[in-house]
């Protein structure tokens, strides 16, 4: 399984690569390592922005990337897990039983195959600050993230179904 074709094919067909975490024998760490690529992807996306502002706030650069390294790597991964434990909660009193590894597996992939536009983001948000331009790639990146949980949710609805 290639991470980078599987996040192209999520923009081609999103609904195969979804029901692939239905359908197909995955274990926890493959959603850890999701979540980890995600996280990580996240934290590099920030640097520039983060450059920006040391720049102009006379602030080091450690100071900055320290605290939201440690934001990223340590706190991130365990609200994405609490928000998995509530998701899963919220679908089983819905009527959906046994989908705790797919849908922590389809909301880490759906964080990291939305990773591109968040390192655009980053990249806007460095060179050009907050502004319309960065904040449209923002909303793009917060849609293509949706659309992607949008497709996940099917997938877990169809899978269940079976």
């Amino acid at each position: 399984m290639s991470v980078i074709k599987n996040i192209y094919d999520s923009y081609r067909r999103p609904a195969t690569v979804f029901q692939s975490f239905v359908t197909d024998y995955f274990e926890e760490k493959t959603a850890l390592g999701f979540l980890a690529g995600g996280c990580l992807l996240a934290f590099i996306s920030y640097w520039p922005a983060a450059a920006r502002d040391a720049h102009l706030s006379d602030q080091t650069l450690d100071m900055v990337l320290g605290a939201a390294l440690f934001a990223w790597i340590f706190i991130a991964p365990l609200l994405f897990y609490a928000f998995a434990g509530i998701l899963t909660l919220a679908l089983f009193i819905g009527g959906l039983k046994g989908i705790g590894l797919p849908l922590r597996l389809s909301l880490f992939w759906s964080f990291l195959a939305a990773a591109p536009w968040m390192l655009l983001y980053g990249l806007a948000g460095g060179f050009l600050g907050q502004g319309l331009l960065t904040n449209s790639i923002g909303i793009i990146w917060l849609g293509v993230f949706v659309w992607f949980l949008t497709c996940a949710f099917r997938a877990l609805r169809g899978g269940a179904d079976e």
